[in-house]
């Protein structure tokens, strides 16, 4: 792991992040609502943290406080939230061939998981169907029938109907099964479609049924999820707007349940118009900062993505993790514009990194692999 200078106020200056045993007097303070069942622990408000006792002599090492959701978007923040991504994370398989997790991503079943699992906010992408639904759904197309011969349809040229049909929790309709061409839990890309075939499946929700069902504790990161091509500078206005518009009227019909929700996208028009349509609730630029090609610069270079979040009036950034790695500098830099700092991507399963953010500055972490991240994170910092 890359090293980088520590932050102001940090319990070092440079090097690893400090390691001390665990005294046998460490106690742990236990989280509102117990993790043994889902229904508990959608009452789930904060992460543990460990008090020690006095009569012990140990260097004093801060440890990452987890808090909820709703008090994360403070500048002088001394916490971390850990989010879910795209609910208990994305489908992926497993150097065995298996599909990880068994639950199918972004429907409700992943969400509460995911709140299980220790999650005090999940991030979905939400996407409009073409009779105006808003529908939480990843991917550029949805792939059907024969992985030799695919059907490809965008989100946009389905109906809520045709949408709503695509799974259930009985499994997929025989004759089009969904399929996807699969990242592997390294990150590769497999060359061919295969049926998406989960353990514990269910339906695919729109994002009213998800303001619906889960509990207001949660945060969401509303992600609008465009289908623009990396060698288009822009999306067209038409689709900014019929998208925007519809999400927005939305999540307006639940503005008084006081859930904290933020806004997030890829796209920078659509950055803009949110924070228009929504000047109260908080808006963040997605970027790869360098992962992946893009014909523009604010979604491959974390200075660009900093100015636009700048000159834009947005209130924070949501990058790539792993391209952070190795710009740990900006953090401070990021932080002294006033901005917000969320990370994204496969090493943040990694539970070091994701105490090292903390330390860093970052101010929330989305993560997959969540019940080894947040176990990791409940206990105290030992060998």
């Amino acid at each position: 792991m890359s090293q980088a200078a520590g932050t102001p106020g940090r319990p070092w200056q440079d090097g690893p992040i400090p390691r001390i045993a665990t005294p046998a007097s460490t106690q742990m303070i236990p989280a509102i609502g117990l993790k043994k069942d889902t229904a508990a622990a959608l009452n789930l408000r904060h992460h543990a943290f460990t008090k020690t006792s006095t009569s012990v002599k140990v260097p004093t090492v801060p440890q990452p406080r987890i808090q909820k959701f709703g008090k994360l978007f403070d500048t002088s923040s001394e916490c971390i939230a850990v989010g879910g991504h795209r609910g208990n994370g994305q489908n992926l398989i497993s150097d065995s061939g298996k599909m990880v997790p068994e639950t199918r991503e972004n429907t409700l079943s992943s969400f509460c998981r995911a709140v299980s699992n220790g999650a005090t906010f999940i991030e979905f992408d939400v996407q409009v169907t073409s009779d105006g639904v808003p529908v939480i759904w990843h991917d550029n197309y949805v792939v059907t029938g024969d992985p030799k011969a695919p059907t490809f349809r965008m989100i946009s040229e389905i109906t809520l109907a045709e949408f709503k049909g695509l799974c259930s929790s009985d499994g997929f309709p025989a004759s089009q099964p969904l399929l996807r061409r699969f990242h592997r839990q390294d990150g590769t890309l497999m060359s061919d479609y295969t049926v998406w075939r989960v353990v514990e499946d269910s339906e695919l929700p729109t994002l009213e049924e998800l303001f619906v069902s889960m509990p207001v504790s949660v945060g969401f990161d509303v992600e609008l999820k465009l289908t623009t091509p990396n060698d288009q500078l822009y999306t067209t206005s038409e689709e900014v707007t019929r998208m925007t518009d519809a999400i927005s009227a939305k999540v307006q019909t639940f503005s008084e349940q006081g859930r904290t929700v933020f806004f997030s996208s890829f796209c920078p028009c659509t950055c803009k118009q949110m924070k228009v349509l929504q000047p109260t609730r908080l808006v963040m630029f997605l970027s790869d900062i360098g992962a992946e090609w893009h014909c523009n610069p604010q979604r491959t270079s974390l200075l660009s993505a900093m100015r636009f979040a700048k000159e834009a009036k947005l209130d924070g950034l949501v990058v790539e993790t792993a391209e952070l790695k190795t710009q740990q500098h900006m953090v401070e830099e990021v932080r002294d514009q006033g901005l917000q700092l969320l990370t994204f991507g496969i090493d943040n399963n990694d539970p070091d990194w994701v105490r090292k953010q903390y330390f860093l500055g970052v101010h929330a972490a989305i993560v997959d692999e969540l019940p080894r991240v947040d176990s990791s994170l409940w206990s105290p910092i030992g060998i």
